[in-house]
């Protein structure tokens, strides 16, 4: 980030880029106004430095780049689509409130309706279930800001969400679609929903 020259107390940072007369230019030294530059990052002595009024100076704006996204195999993207068909297909059944405690879900947009879509057995863990409509609690998302139930049931530990209201519910669910678990993800399932 670069320092702002506008306020006159504070010092600018060594090596700090900066424009000059149309040319980039790197901070040695600032004292009293008064700029020691060098025309090159690398402030070797061997470089070309001289001095200019700290208003002569003009911040060096840089786009950014973004985030690059991490290239996905056919096999990925096509898995990406099929979840999102699911989550499509599930918008017409989402209720009026949420499972765990009754509040509203506000879910009036697509990624609203996605958020709200919580599954019982997490769909990174427990592929052969993922898209299985029986694995999921339709429980209110912390973005919409009514709840966080949903948040509650991903990431507060098993011990809590065996606390929770819906989790009878999430039990029963988990009995109708629990064949479909391979043995493996079976006893990760048990530990997961804490059923002893």
């Amino acid at each position: 980030m670069n320092t702002s020259i506008n306020n006159r107390y504070a010092k600018l940072k060594r090596c700090t880029e900066f424009e000059f007369n149309g040319q980039t230019v790197w901070v040695e030294h600032d004292e009293n106004g008064l700029v020691n530059v060098c025309d090159s990052a690398a402030l070797a002595l061997t470089d070309n430095y001289f001095v200019v009024n700290r208003s002569e100076l003009k911040p060096v704006f840089k786009g950014r780049n973004g985030i690059a996204a991490k290239p996905q195999t056919a096999e990925q993207r096509a898995h990406r689509n099929d979840l999102d068909t699911f989550f499509i297909s599930l918008e017409e059944s989402i209720p009026f409130d949420c499972q765990n405690c009754r509040k509203p879900l506000y879910a009036v947009n697509r990624k609203f309706k996605r958020g709200v879509c919580a599954h019982i057995l997490p769909k990174a863990e427990f592929e052969s279930v993922a898209m299985n409509p029986l694995n999921i609690l339709f429980l209110g998302w912390d973005l919409i800001g009514v709840c966080n139930c949903h948040d509650a049931w991903d990431r507060q530990g098993r011990e809590h969400r065996s606390k929770m209201k819906c989790y009878d519910q999430a039990i029963r669910q988990f009995e109708l679609f629990k064949h479909e678990l391979t043995p493996h993800e079976l006893v990760k399932a048990y530990d997961y929903l804490n059923i002893k």
